[in-house]
């Protein structure tokens, strides 16, 4: 029986690959020439006007290209073509979960940034996740012994101006300009698309996995008890294609997503 469920969830899990295929463009495109750029008069660059030189199309499209590569990394090392007719599946415990996470968090932060129709909602998300790559890079910059062009209070300064130009009221500065975490992203994109709790059910088991937890071993793969003594137990664990096409159907849900409403907020038509 669960050999059977098995079959049916790499099934499954091949056919939201194929689907995924169609975003790999994602990683191939010229964004300058291609249909990803914002149209004159759209949401998009208004958007980007109102944050330069932090444009919010940016940092949506990098979301969107990093989560395409993922998952077309996913696809290589799940899928192998023998030969024009035979396809091999290969199962990892940990590393295709990695993958996925990577499909997951990568897209919600693109639904994330675009799905209020709110303008100052928007860009304010925009200049809170550039607060949190100005605190990624100063530390990283003082973990090589180096240093930023500018200072991090001068660039957080920066973003404070913005968002006070956009229309935030001084008193809620300090609060927008909160870094986000993962967390909260894939919760909010969740709720966007109708996930809700999965999506982040499946992001978390998708990070425990890749950070070697037990807990998520214990969760979310198959095990076979070999021998016990007393209370502890030596058992094999193997990958489960289960779990990873609940995972993967969860970042292709969101890559469908945040590139339909790219394509909304840039003016882009559903056809280019």
């Amino acid at each position: 029986m669960e050999d059977r469920d098995e079959q049916q969830h790499l099934q499954a899990l091949v056919e939201l690959l194929e689907h995924g295929g169609q975003f790999e463009d994602l990683t191939t495109a010229d964004p300058p020439a291609g249909p990803w750029k914002p149209a004159a008069g759209s949401d998009l660059e208004a958007d980007d006007v109102a944050v330069a030189p932090y444009h919010l199309s940016h940092a949506a499209w990098l979301a969107l290209t990093v989560a395409g590569d993922h998952l077309r990394a996913l696809r290589t090392s799940v899928l192998t073509e023998e030969s024009a007719d035979r396809v091999t599946a290969t199962l990892h415990t940990h590393a295709q979960a990695s993958l996925a996470r990577g499909v997951i968090e990568n897209a919600a932060r693109a639904v994330w940034l675009l799905a209020s129709d709110d303008r100052l909602t928007r860009i304010q998300r925009r200049l809170a996740l550039q607060k949190k790559d100005i605190g990624s890079s100063t530390k990283l910059h003082d973990l090589l012994g180096g240093k930023t062009p500018r200072t991090k209070e001068v660039r957080e300064e920066e973003l404070r101006q913005l968002a006070l130009r956009a229309g935030t009221p001084p008193d809620r500065v300090k609060g927008i300009l909160k870094a986000p975490d993962y967390t909260e992203i894939v919760r909010e994109a969740g709720d966007h698309i109708g996930a809700g709790k999965m999506a982040v059910a499946m992001w978390s088991g998708c990070s425990s996995l890749a950070h070697g937890d037990l807990s998520g071993a214990l969760i979310f793969l198959a095990r076979e008890a070999i021998s016990q003594d007393e209370n502890v137990m030596l058992a094999r664990i193997t990958g489960s294609f289960g779990m990873l096409r609940h995972c993967t159907a969860v970042g292709v849900a969101f890559l469908g997503r945040g590139s339909a409403l790219y394509r909304s907020r840039a003016g882009v038509p559903a056809s280019s």
